[in-house]
């Protein structure tokens, strides 16, 4: 069968493309801007405040040590009536790992 084959010059040229111009701007004329009021801040009053004196530091901070010191002694005191309560169950648990080990 036979095929028609088209030379390029005989193909019809491509259409050109034309470049697209922008549009001239815009004069825009200037609008009147009305000034509005500027409202005054108000600055804060200074609050009236007592200096806690060195002595009421000390005070405090004698107070927290030994808030500390007692809280420290109960949880110590917390830990030893742990460690005399899981004692006996862990003496158990040894001495049954122990037979297991022998036996096996």
């Amino acid at each position: 069968m036979p095929t028609a084959t088209v030379s390029k010059s005989t193909a019809a040229p491509k259409a050109r493309k034309t470049r697209t111009r922008k549009a001239p701007a815009k004069k825009v004329t200037p609008v009147a801007i009305k000034a509005t009021p500027v409202q005054q801040v108000s600055q804060p009053a200074k609050p009236d405040s007592q200096i806690i004196p060195l002595r009421a530091y000390q005070t405090d901070w004698t107070n927290r040590w030994n808030i500390h010191h007692y809280e420290m002694e109960m949880l110590v005191k917390d830990v030893r009536q742990l460690v005399e309560v899981v004692t006996p169950y862990h003496q158990q648990l040894v001495k049954q790992v122990k037979s297991i080990q022998l036996s096996s």
